[in-house]
């Protein structure tokens, strides 16, 4: 029973750190994107078009990159004995750590590139 406490845990982080990354990842585009078209709009740039195209599609593929690697952590998980489902959700966590630095690293190269 105990076990199945545990895993019932890891498996409920992950779906929170799911749910997080996704609504953060919605919210700071909607935020970004209001305070670039701001500016485009009063001439001072057309960077919002730029953010806008990278945030929808390569940002967005990212992130369902993220998503996808916690979704099946969350479908695995059930089927492994305590020590398994231990070190899956360890790995899952260093992927997501992994994959959300890359993003950055990835969106601050494409920020300050231009393109």
């Amino acid at each position: 029973m105990e076990q199945q406490g545990g895993v019932e845990i890891w498996k409920n982080s992950l779906v929170a750190m799911r749910t997080s990354l996704a609504s953060s990842y919605d919210m700071s585009t909607s935020v970004e994107e209001q305070r670039r078209f701001l500016n485009a709009w009063e001439g001072k740039g057309l960077e919002y078009i730029v953010f806008s195209d990278y945030r929808r599609n390569d940002g967005k593929r990212r992130l369902s990159d993220i998503l996808e690697v916690i979704d099946d952590a969350i479908e695995r998980i059930d089927r492994c004995d305590i020590k398994a489902a231990s070190k899956l959700y360890l790995e899952t966590l260093d992927e997501v750590a992994l994959f959300s630095n890359w993003a950055k690293i990835l969106e601050r190269t494409v920020e300050r590139s231009g393109s």
